[in-house]
């Protein structure tokens, strides 16, 4: 058996709730003064992969399915040193020959900042003569490109070092192995409407386009369309909006002494009950200001409410699939927005560049939900019948118990089409399983390295779930604020 690639997710690298983060009790606050013994117990698990199935020789491909770097609650400073403090430990074992990154929703900032920096790279060098040019929201599905501000982050290593090459892919890429099998891979957050919103917007208020005639057909035929009309909505929610700091009265002006930042809206927003406040306020200001004469009060907020609920409901600019834990890994929702975008999205990526669905064997990898598995979806369309669907999970808690479907995992896929995720638990008690597709054979199971990774997992979890009900019960705070 030979290893094509390895893939992982949603890292959130510099959040203080990823396991990858290094805390300590009594310090919830971030320190990047090392890579922490998470981080070194995964790295020191890849190195045994390795050399189990690959025979110490580098894997090929290392794809960072988005989601990285958290630039949506941490800062650049923090991220981008411990993306710097993992890169190092990758580069010390010579694990991967090269890397391939793809931003998700969390670190899209980033990819805006390197198609800027490309763009005045361009301008710098272009001729008297005018002319124009483009401004690229995508790169070649199976070209990934090199780029300088990415380049950087890997520059300046430890002498001894010899860092992989790391290439930008926006927002999927295929990697075929030997035998032509197809690894498509994308961080899955353009399946969920909530991040096409501003071009549903555009068909919906501008182009009068009812719900029922955009729910027959995709918002847009391309990715790249997707792409360039959605980017900055997708930067300022998931890139932005929380590193604004604190927003309305300062500490101790507040009877209460509750402090808002933007964090705390943020996690807020997350929460079902969060959302409820959200509209309940919403419509308390509403009534308030427009006040309609000759209607009740009473009446006037439920009105106001019912109308906020559906909006955002029938919308379709929203999505449960990672915050309703109750809902399966891979649920009948999940599953229709798979199938759908394999079938339109992707086809019509790899058509559009002049490539053909493999018709033997496609897998689809990708992360977002925090959600691991690995299930096989029949009858995607003519173009690709059955597929291996693979999600990564994520390396983060988002919650102060444990909920089976959330956690960890690492992908791996091998030259002869065959894929296999070992998934973690999030929780104290340390757990791990592999799903695999049935030509898989491998004892990575069994591996000492695992079992470190296993309870290094555990004892992060139980750091960041003391930190976590402490946060939980500032959010009652602020809830209970909003209910009067």
């Amino acid at each position: 058996m030979s290893l094509l690639f390895v893939s992982m997710s949603d890292l959130h690298l510099g959040e203080e709730d990823s396991v990858l983060t290094n805390l300590s009790l009594g310090e919830p606050v971030p320190k990047p003064n090392g890579p922490g013994p998470c981080m070194l117990a995964l790295v020191n698990y890849l190195h045994a992969i390795k050399g189990e199935l690959n025979q110490g020789k580098p894997i090929p491909y290392m794809i960072l399915n988005g989601d990285i770097l958290e630039l949506a609650i941490s800062t650049y400073p923090v991220s981008t040193t411990y993306f710097r403090l993992f890169l190092t430990e990758l580069a010390k074992r010579k694990l991967f020959d090269r890397l391939i990154y793809l931003p998700g929703n969390h670190d899209h900032g980033l990819w805006s900042l390197i198609r800027d920096a490309q763009f005045v790279e361009r301008l710098s060098k272009q001729p008297d003569s005018p002319g124009l040019l483009n401004v690229e929201h995508v790169t070649g599905l199976s070209v990934p490109r090199q780029f300088a501000l990415l380049s950087l982050m890997a520059s300046n290593l430890p002498m001894q070092i010899i860092s992989p090459p790391l290439l930008v892919a926006n927002p999927s890429f295929r990697l075929q192995s030997l035998q032509g099998h197809d690894f498509l891979f994308h961080h899955g957050h353009l399946l969920e409407d909530i991040y096409k919103f501003l071009t549903f917007l555009g068909k919906r208020v501008i182009n009068n386009i009812s719900l029922k005639e955009l729910k027959k057909k995709p918002l847009r035929d391309k990715i790249s369309e997707l792409e360039g009309e959605n980017w900055p909505w997708i930067d300022f929610i998931w890139c932005g909006f929380t590193r604004a700091g604190r927003v309305g009265p300062a500490r101790g002006e507040r009877a209460d002494g509750i402090g808002y930042t933007m964090e705390d809206i943020y996690e807020l927003l997350s929460k079902p009950e969060g959302m409820q406040q959200l509209i309940h306020r919403v419509g308390d200001i509403l009534r308030t200001e427009l006040n309609i004469k000759l209607v009740p009060e009473w009446l006037e907020d439920d009105v106001f409410r019912l109308i906020l609920k559906r909006a955002l409901k029938q919308g379709g600019v929203g999505s449960e699939e990672r915050s309703n834990r109750k809902k399966s890994a891979f649920s009948q929702d999940l599953k229709k927005m798979t199938r759908h975008f394999i079938d339109h999205y992707m086809r019509r990526e790899l058509l559009d560049e002049g490539l053909h669905p493999a018709t033997d064997q496609t897998n689809f990898i990708f992360g977002h939900t925090h959600k691991p598995f690995l299930e096989e979806l029949e009858n995607i369309g003519v173009n690709f019948g059955t597929v291996e669907v693979v999600n990564s999970g994520g390396w983060v808690i988002e919650s102060d118990e444990f909920w089976p479907t959330h956690g960890p995992g690492i992908v791996l896929g091998t030259n002869s089409g065959d894929m296999a995720l070992m998934r973690y638990d999030l929780n104290t008690e340390p757990h791990s399983n592999l799903e695999k597709t049935k030509n898989w054979d491998s004892n990575i199971e069994q591996l000492e390295e695992n079992k470190q990774l296993e309870k290094a997992i555990s004892k992060a979890v139980e750091v960041r779930w003391s930190y976590f009900k402490k946060r939980v019960k500032k959010t009652n705070k602020i809830l209970k604020n909003l209910s009067k």
